[in-house]
């Protein structure tokens, strides 16, 4: 075989084999979302509890998607379910939304919160059309321990409730 022959078959194998390479050659782009505002409500994952005035809070957060984590939140007084929440948290066009269902409120159904505030540490959304609360805010104290507070208007007064949580797992 000649060596323009050669030079040309090896030619030819070359473009081959270029041919198999993956998308993930150097110069192509990741098509994939970051999900940046998310990212700093990993903190919030895993299970959370209160225990006051002979009630037992608990709220759990998992991780649903690169978008989305689900929360589930409850409070026992005794053996009995006084209260539940499905929550679900969602990043959309780099905006975090906050959204509960309440069980026995709003005729069961999710109302949505805006961020307004996100940090490695502390989470804020609001819904001023809401009756109560207007506000919902996390705040990461150390490792295992957070508070939570809802906030709003409730006749003519600013009432702010807050609930320190510990972390079990």
């Amino acid at each position: 075989m000649k060596y323009s022959q050669k030079i040309l078959c090896l030619f030819f194998i070359v473009i081959s084999l270029m041919g198999c390479v993956e998308d993930t050659e150097i110069g192509k782009t990741n098509t994939q979302p970051t999900y940046l505002e998310i990212q700093k409500a990993d903190w919030l994952l895993g299970e959370w509890q209160l225990v006051a005035d002979g009630m037992i809070t608990k709220e759990s957060w998992s991780k649903g998607s690169d978008s989305s984590y689900s929360g589930f939140s409850y409070s026992m007084e005794g053996k009995d379910t006084v209260s539940t929440e499905h929550i679900s948290l969602i990043e959309e066009s780099g905006t975090l939304y906050y959204i509960p269902v309440v069980s026995n409120q709003n005729e069961g159904n999710p109302i949505q919160f805006k961020s307004t505030k996100v940090t490695v540490r502390e989470l804020v959304f609001e819904n001023l059309a809401h009756d109560f609360p207007t506000k919902i805010s996390y705040t990461l104290l150390s490792d295992d321990s957070l508070i939570a507070e809802i906030s709003g208007m409730m006749e003519g007064k600013l009432v702010k409730r807050q609930f320190s949580m510990y972390k079990l797992r």
